[in-house]
């Protein structure tokens, strides 16, 4: 096939596989929606909180509203009983709730999956002298999008977030806690109202720039001079912007009169695409505030200041940039999904999803028609050492673990470790075998945690699957359900033939497997022979033992 004719026939076989998406091949979205776990957008700062109802020790049930009522700041603390980084600044925190409360300063602990008796041992143990609440299904973590431990979240007295850190040092909380309690501010911070300004761009015309009502988010870049870091960070910025403008992005750059170096090559070597904004008498320098350069300030869609930091390093950028566009970033990362699951299985050419009531799993075929049955395990660790367990693996016909791959890595204190030893030993056994970390397998020396969640993911599958390995209806029909998806594969390809110009009238079956995929006729997972046939007057084709597919039929 030319060019031409493969990107058509990519875009033949998108739109019939979107017509039988009941029954069709594997849908990338649905397998990005499963690998990425249902999040509200997470809560940064600007953003209003928002309230919960959970348990303490003692079984009663405190409000986050009612823990603000009068206080000047609440400071809300994510932790976790396995989280040392938690346990360690115990001590400490204390110390810093017991100083600021006469000043308004109210701490709540909620202690994500852990249950009541838990949080009661962990408040003894550490001597905690503030409300600690029971989390056990997580609800705050998909309230705020909290997925790590420890993580702070320092509330106003109006229910505005300030800030949001992951502080592993109370000093730190200490001072950021000092900064907002100050009367007067330095310029505008995280949690405020944007001001507007009006300023001329490189080519004289007036630019108003505004943020209530835009339901935009927006980017402003400060830069004083021309040098590596402040291009760096520009181009970075460039980038954020080619990739967020198609959601309703907007960035500007802000120059000073005094721009040390020249503006157009700046622009032209940073490949600044967005306005670039000259602030002659430094006002909007002043206004926000600005006196370190490059300095980025974010802005979310209610015109309130996300995030605003000097960037030290280039190292910097990315952290600042990253919760900028998410709708750009959802779409890269299910690309990597895709590409993720097609290295992990190599040789099998049809995948199906199917919900087994509260679980999807995914069917599979190899080459040579043999079953294979793909589930993936999604475990939240809430330790601060280690990664949370986010992996997949297959079974055969027969229960036996034929492939695992790790969605995300190991990591041990930030750092990548290798899995293969730990991940080799499940390679070849059955799924229902008891696994014991210490006793029929090793666990990870270190992580004892991401060992325990890994093992806990396979035990489950058991009573997942058993019911469908005893079930031979299901096995029946999904081996029809996937000689229809090999039927919807060579009708392509038949259609591709006549749209050339090529007579059907003499045509064998054998004459579609240039046009198909890997140039050759898919196998019928029973047995059956396709054939091609005619259905009111339609050319088609049929299998030998299922027929024409009914609901295609219905499309036709």
């Amino acid at each position: 096939m030319n060019h031409a004719e493969k990107s058509r026939w990519s875009l033949m076989r998108a739109a019939l596989v979107s017509a039988q998406c009941a029954r069709g091949l594997l849908r990338l979205l649905a397998v990005a929606l499963l690998l990425c776990p249902t999040f509200a957008a997470a809560l940064e700062p600007g953003d209003a909180a928002r309230d919960f109802a959970l348990r303490d020790s003692s079984g009663a049930v405190v409000t986050l509203s009612e823990i603000q009522r009068g206080a000047s700041l609440t400071v809300l603390e994510m932790v976790n009983i396995y989280c040392d980084s938690c346990k360690s600044m115990a001590g400490e925190l204390n110390e810093i709730a017991d100083a600021y409360r006469e000043r308004g300063v109210r701490f709540c602990a909620v202690a994500l999956a852990n249950s009541q008796q838990e949080i009661a041992a962990m408040s003894a143990a550490w001597k905690l002298e503030y409300p600690v609440l029971a989390d056990l299904d997580k609800i705050t973590m998909h309230l705020y999008g909290a997925a790590r431990v420890p993580q702070f979240f320092i509330i106003d007295s109006g229910g505005i977030i300030r800030l949001r850190e992951n502080f592993t040092r109370a000093k730190k909380l200490r001072k950021k806690i000092d900064e907002l309690l100050q009367d007067v501010p330095t310029g505008p911070a995280a949690g405020d109202a944007a001001p507007a300004f009006e300023l001329t761009d490189q080519f004289g015309d007036t630019v108003q720039v505004a943020f209530t009502l835009r339901n935009q988010n927006t980017i402003l870049g400060f830069f004083a001079r021309d040098d590596d870091t402040t291009r760096a960070c520009a181009r970075m910025l460039a980038e954020n912007y080619e990739r967020g403008r198609r959601t309703g992005l907007r960035v500007f750059a802000l120059l000073p009169g005094s721009f040390e170096g020249s503006i157009q090559n700046f622009i032209s070597e940073s490949s600044i695409s967005f306005p670039v904004l000259i602030d002659r008498d430094r006002t909007v320098f002043r206004q926000y505030a600005v006196t370190d350069t490059p300095e980025i300030i974010i802005i979310n869609e209610r015109g309130r200041i996300m995030r605003r930091a000097h960037a030290r390093s280039t190292d910097d950028l990315p952290v600042l940039f990253a919760p900028v566009s998410p709708e750009a970033d959802d779409f890269d990362h299910t690309e990597r999904r895709a590409e993720f699951l097609k290295t992990m299985l190599p040789g099998v050419h049809m995948f199906k999803s199917f919900s087994t009531g509260g679980e999807t799993l995914y069917l599979g075929m190899d080459a040579d028609g043999s079953m294979l049955l793909a589930r993936f395990v999604f475990k939240d660790v809430m330790c601060d050492v280690c990664t949370d367990v986010h992996y997949a693996f297959t079974l055969d016909a027969t229960g036996i673990i034929r492939h695992i791959a790790l969605v995300l890595p190991f990591e041990l204190y930030g750092t990548p470790i290798d899995a293969r030893p730990f991940i080799k030993q499940f390679i070849g056994r059955r799924y229902d075998e008891e696994f014991v970390a210490g006793a029929n397998v090793d666990g990870i020396s270190g992580a004892t945690l991401t060992s325990k969640f890994f093992i806990e993911g396979l035990r489950e599958t058991v009573g997942i699957v058993q019911p469908l390995v005893h079930d031979a209806t299901f096995s029946k029909q999904f081996r029809a359900e996937a000689c229809y998806v090999e039927q919807a594969e060579l009708e392509l390809a038949l259609t591709v033939l006549r749209d050339r110009g090529v007579p059907v009238a003499g045509l064998r079956i054998d004459d579609l497997a240039p046009e198909l995929p890997g140039g050759r006729i898919p196998v019928c997972p029973d047995g059956g022979t396709y054939v091609l046939t005619e259905f009111q007057g339609i050319p088609r084709v049929g299998c030998s033992l299922h027929g024409l597919d009914p609901r295609s039929t219905l499309i036709h």
